[in-house]
């Protein structure tokens, strides 16, 4: 039988922002590491865990796919805010323009679809307009072979996501059915993936994905370690996300990962909805 808990804040919103970009360990955390749901004292969802509802033959497939996450990627927040601050300002080799671009680096990808040129690198000057609204990610186009084959891993995970939160989950299937289908991945309600490997994320809330819909965690490991967990600080509490294990999870909460340790390879895969492509590449909008 699964577990129902409740839990408060122990840190007020003005702390946890002042603690974006900053590590946290797992001390005085309460870490599950068994099925279990999640809901905060005003009762909103904050997770739902299931443990071993991937097979190993869909985790040995995702795993596949790792090397998608290649260090070079910049996140804001999730890498780890420097000293010198979250940005700073450069001038593009090819097009001579000043970029705002992230300090920090991680390794971590996309596979899918996105809705700019660019990944997590840059945010363009504002001026700028670019013609090529959306588009298939580069490994996508280069490793469509792979891509495909996980295909109906993802469409799986899509039916987890709907039986476990299926309020959420209706929301989002109404703001896909806006997007042109060339940009969605095949017979799930997702047009993107975010591979991270070995990445301990920092304090941070996802941006960019849909605000009403819910993040999809999934991991794919191998070999030995330990912690790695999924941490909501804010609450005092964590999960234990292991290979085969999903994960539903509110990321517009403050979350982060603790510190691993050990010889083994951790792969989490994030699936989520791009909320600007409902603008930028829409229904009736031809592929490009």
């Amino acid at each position: 039988m699964t577990k129902t808990i409740k839990v408060k804040k122990i840190h007020t919103d003005e702390y946890m922002e002042k603690k974006e970009g900053k590590f946290f360990t797992d001390d005085n955390m309460k870490i599950y590491d068994k099925d279990i749901d999640v809901y905060t004292e005003d009762g909103k969802l904050l997770l739902k865990f299931r443990k071993n509802v991937i097979s190993d033959d869909d985790v040995n497939i995702l795993y596949e796919i790792k090397n998608v996450a290649t260090l070079g990627a910049t996140r804001p927040s999730a890498s780890g805010i420097p000293k010198s601050g979250k940005y700073k300002i450069i001038k593009s080799k090819s097009t001579g323009k000043n970029l705002r671009v992230l300090t920090t680096k991680a390794r971590s990808g996309i596979v899918g679809y996105y809705d700019t040129l660019s990944n997590f690198g840059y945010s363009a000057n504002k001026k700028s307009k670019s013609k090529v609204k959306c588009r298939t990610t580069a490994y996508t186009g280069k490793h469509m072979d792979k891509f495909k084959k996980c295909l109906p891993i993802f469409k799986r995970i899509d039916r987890i996501y709907k039986k476990l939160v299926p309020s959420f989950y209706k929301v989002q299937k109404d703001a896909i059915n806006k997007i042109n289908k060339d940009y969605v991945i095949k017979d799930t309600i997702f047009t993107t993936v975010t591979v991270n490997k070995n990445f301990r994320t920092a304090l941070h809330r996802d941006g960019g994905d849909l605000k009403e819909g819910f993040g999809n965690l999934v991991i794919a490991s191998e070999g030995e370690y330990e912690g790695a967990y999924t941490m909501f600080p804010q609450y005092g509490i964590g999960v234990d996300c292991r290979s085969g294990d999903f994960l539903a999870m509110n990321v517009h909460e403050w979350h982060c990962n603790s510190k691993m340790t050990g010889t083994g390879t951790r792969v989490s895969y994030v699936f989520y909805l791009r909320e600007k492509m409902m603008s930028s590449c829409p229904k009736k909008s031809k592929s490009k």
